[in-house]
């Protein structure tokens, strides 16, 4: 059965509570309504801006929405859902393990954009697992539709921690304290990639420095900016998962490109499974890949992304890139 936001009333004329959606900012909540379907499903609305800082920051804008926009928005649907219906406290952090998703073009054109787009989120909750009364994890699928046009689909998979529990984590892994990005000295740890190589206008939304490329491949260092009002919306003791997958997209799509002076595709999917946390004080490297084509008739390039701190592998992301030009 097809699920369209009428058939359900949801609403876009404001957003949820920010807490929900653990931001700081009211501009950075797209959420608008959330409804229970029963059998462990849900739908939740979400507005997608025509304009925004940083999501919509492209040196070339294919007729699709940002996936990253995108992805946000299923993490804010999947937050709401686990705190109003599978009961876990607001005051929790929530630990992303595996993510996957995939985005098309919608069936219909946006006539340009003129408006803000409406995403509907359909979410099924499963494999949760409980200890007591208190969620310990849990796997969100997801299915999209943008406008009523089917968009693409999408699996996060997550754990939950309280705050005591989650500190003392921390710092049993690390050894130490973390430090909070609020803490880390401003300013950029190296040179950025040139903004247009990965798909950016403005070069403080790009996350990486002191890059190297080459006929498929790319090298850098991750650094994405403290005081950056995306990535760091609130103080933060690691790099977010978001932002990980921002990079991702940005060293696949430059090794894609090889260098050339435009970005030669745009990210449409991603499977990315994070091992460990990402230290704010530690350097990461990032290295990509892009994988030999086996089907000469196909299109679209498969790049694989490393993210490496002290020469182990903290997160990795299989990033699907659809060519700009035939």
């Amino acid at each position: 059965m097809t699920i369209t936001p009428d058939q359900y009333e949801l609403s876009f004329d404001r957003p949820l509570e920010r807490t929900l959606v653990h931001r700081e900012a009211v501009a950075e909540v797209y959420v608008t309504d959330a409804r229970a379907l029963g059998d462990d499903s849900y739908l939740v609305g979400a507005q997608l801006p025509r304009r925004h800082f940083h999501y919509t920051d492209h040196h070339v804008a294919p007729d699709v929405p940002d996936h990253l926009l995108v992805l946000e928005c299923c993490r804010q649907a999947a937050t709401v859902v686990a705190h109003r219906w599978l009961g876990v406290p607001e005051d929790t952090s929530f630990l992303v393990t595996d993510w996957t998703s995939r985005v098309r073009a919608p069936e219909t054109t946006r006539d340009g954009h003129d408006r803000p787009g409406r995403l509907s989120i359909r979410i099924t909750a499963r494999d949760v697992v409980r200890r007591g009364d208190d969620v310990r994890s849990a796997v969100f699928d997801t299915e999209l539709r943008l406008d009523g046009a089917p968009l693409g689909s999408g699996t996060v998979s997550a754990g939950y921690l309280a705050k005591p529990g989650y500190r003392s984590y921390r710092r049993l892994r690390r050894g130490s304290v973390p430090p909070l990005s609020a803490e880390m000295p401003a300013g950029r740890r190296g040179t950025p990639v040139p903004a247009a190589l990965v798909n950016r206008s403005d070069p403080r939304n790009v996350v990486l420095v002191e890059g190297m490329w080459g006929a498929g491949t790319a090298e850098a260092r991750l650094d994405v900016p403290p005081d950056h009002p995306v990535h760091y919306d609130h103080p933060l003791d690691h790099v977010p998962a978001m932002s990980l997958l921002e990079a991702a997209s940005q060293a696949a799509v430059l090794a894609a490109g090889a260098g050339r002076a435009h970005p030669q595709g745009y990210a449409h999917s991603m499977r990315a499974a994070f091992a460990a946390f990402v230290e704010l004080d530690e350097p990461t490297d990032v290295r990509a890949h892009v994988e030999p084509v086996l089907d000469t008739g196909r299109r679209d390039r498969s790049v694989t992304v490393r993210f490496d701190q002290r020469g182990e592998e903290v997160c990795s992301v299989t990033v699907g890139v659809t060519p700009l030009e035939a």
